[in-house]
């Protein structure tokens, strides 16, 4: 048995006997101790749903969607997506497979960095990362702030939503949850344990339940071609094609946290398959439930230009917006571009290294062979062009209410992630204590 290794640790003979069968050829190993594995095949792909909850995601962000290009951009927008996080889905489960550890996209960072650029690259992959969690959190947090708002503005028509109203509401739930992770979560774990598959349940029962009962009483219902022909630009952008790529935000937004899966690896029963299935199986679930949500909302839309301007700020209320635009772009913007960098940090490296066999699993169903270039190059090109089309103000004339300030969000993160560099952690930070196994 071979011993890879990171930051000079070689792995001794009784972390080599921690080898499973099931790895596919390799492990990752931090401290030599076994970590029990609690978590079933079914509760990794409950929790990978219900992180994602794409149809949710796509219809509370769906003014992002509708103001861009309407239901062009919502439905092939959605079909656009599939391709682009199917090609994500890909590139994290063959990993997966091979590097089962519950860094993920930091720790296959410092094992396929080159020697001298590990501690930097994998410093760099996990601050974006972290900064990307706490961008998601937000972003959440400030969804269910504006739905909440909405329920009392639809309901009171004297109630105006005002930006502040908007701000103490979402402050609010972020000390609710801090307190209950900080507290009662410690006290009724059973609170978090019993939650993945009741959430499943609940999430696709409030799916069908919406979806059928909006289909079955609406009358009368859009026409088939104002539903997949319908393009909408009141942006000021001349180009029709470009705006449908900035309102690509909102089918986008309804795959963030893919790789949540990928952080269930030390906790899961075989994670070299367990992990890399979930990854798949929950791109396809919230594929299919955002598409099917998204169509059945849009042949009940009586007028979309009533719903991009309701006064709730939530479309998909009326039929279920923009209070605090800016911000809300922010947020989604800076979360969803953060957690494309990470993942383009490990498949860029992966390119590196020529896709050597070294690195990819050697009997396994992921191991994508030649079709991998392909799959590693669609990640990096799609991170690349979000990059640029969500940076971008999302109408003209450009004016503060409309500036997209997500560019600037990035780069004050980035200035405290270098500074940080500077000042401490390039002396202090060792990279992840990791080691790689390998069977003859």
């Amino acid at each position: 048995m071979n011993a890879g290794h990171f930051g000079g640790e070689v792995a001794s003979s009784a972390a080599a006997n921690l080898i499973e069968e099931d790895t596919a050829g390799a492990v990752i190993i931090g401290d030599v101790q076994k970590i029990p594995r609690t978590t079933g095949f079914f509760e990794v792909i409950a929790v990978a749903f219900n992180l994602l909850s794409s149809w949710l995601t796509v219809a509370s962000t769906l003014i992002l969607g509708l103001s861009h290009g309407g239901s062009v951009t919502v439905l092939y927008g959605l079909v656009v997506i599939l391709i682009m996080y199917g090609a994500v889905a890909l590139s994290l489960a063959e990993m997966a497979a091979r590097y089962t550890t519950a860094g993920g996209q930091y720790h296959w960072t410092a094992l396929l960095a080159p020697d001298k650029m590990k501690r930097g690259l994998s410093y760099a992959c996990g601050s974006i990362n972290a900064i990307g969690r706490v961008a998601m959190t937000a972003s959440i947090d400030i969804i269910v702030a504006k739905l909440l708002l909405a329920i009392i503005a639809f309901n009171i028509p004297s109630y105006t939503i005002e930006r502040w109203h908007t701000f103490m509401v979402y402050q609010g739930l972020n000390v609710i949850t801090l307190t209950y992770n900080l507290a009662a979560l410690k006290k009724a774990p059973w609170t978090h344990n019993i939650g993945s598959e009741f959430k499943v349940i609940i999430s696709l029962a409030s799916f069908f339940v919406i979806s059928i009962t909006c289909l079955a009483i609406t009358q009368p219902k859009q026409s088939s071609y104002s539903v997949w022909h319908n393009l909408i630009n009141d942006t000021g952008w001349n180009s029709d094609g470009f705006v449908f790529l900035l309102g690509l935000i909102n089918p986008t937004y309804g795959f963030g946290g893919l790789d949540g899966a990928v952080h269930l690896a030390e906790d899961c029963f075989e994670p070299a398959k367990t992990v890399p299935r979930a990854l798949c199986y929950s791109l396809v679930i919230g594929f299919v439930t955002a598409f099917f949500f998204a169509v059945a909302m849009l042949y009940c839309v009586k007028d979309i230009e009533a719903a991009i301007n309701s006064r709730t700020g939530v479309p998909i209320y009326e039929v279920w917006l923009q209070a605090t635009r800016s911000a809300f772009n922010v947020f989604i913007g800076t979360a969803m571009l953060t957690e494309l960098i990470s993942f383009s940090f490990p498949a860029a490296l992966l390119m590196w290294q020529g896709r050597n066999q070294k690195y990819l699993p050697t009997k396994s169903p992921f191991n994508l062979g030649k079709f991998g270039w392909l799959v590693n190059a669609l990640v990096i090109g799609w991170t690349l062009l979000a990059l640029v089309v969500f940076s971008f103000p999302v109408e003209k004339p450009v004016i503060p209410g409309s500036l997209n300030y997500t560019a600037v969000v990035l780069g004050l993160m980035a200035l405290l992630a270098i500074l940080n560099w500077v000042f401490y952690a390039r002396k202090h930070y060792r990279g992840p204590n990791v080691t790689l196994l390998v069977k003859d």
